[in-house]
């Protein structure tokens, strides 16, 4: 199976170009959405996120509370890669057991905004950029 990394900066187009390939019958693993969803549902990263920033990192109806975390992660690099060093772990394991389940496709796509950052490139056979 060939993996290949739809990847651009916000506003570029990535989700447009995935759910092209999706209506094609293509299978696309969305890192962000899939991360958003993990971050509460998780335990491990609930209790992480909570540890390495607060109570407050939740609504009290155990929602991720972004504001909170973006205001505490924007100017402190140590922070942002505590939160990093929770969340892409998991999302990596998610990807794994995503492609268990897709291992008889010719190809795959996964689409991620900061495939160079979490160093999922070296997951990849190809990366096109949108």
């Amino acid at each position: 199976m060939k993996k290949i990394g739809i990847t651009g900066n916000m506003g570029s187009g990535k989700t447009t170009v995935a759910r092209i390939f999706e209506q094609l019958g293509v299978p696309v693993y969305s890192s962000d959405e899939r991360a958003k969803q993990l971050m509460v549902e998780n335990t491990t990263i609930i209790n992480g996120l909570t540890q390495l920033l607060g109570e407050e990192a939740y609504t009290a109806d155990g929602l991720l509370n972004r504001a909170f975390i973006s205001s505490k992660i924007f100017n402190n690099i140590e922070l942002l890669n505590g939160v990093n060093a929770i969340v892409h772990p998991i999302v990596f394991a998610d990807f794994d057991t995503w492609l268990e389940a897709h291992q008889s496709e010719p190809y795959i796509l996964k689409e991620a905004a900061i495939m160079f950052e979490s160093d999922s490139l070296s997951l990849l056979h190809q990366m096109p950029f949108v």
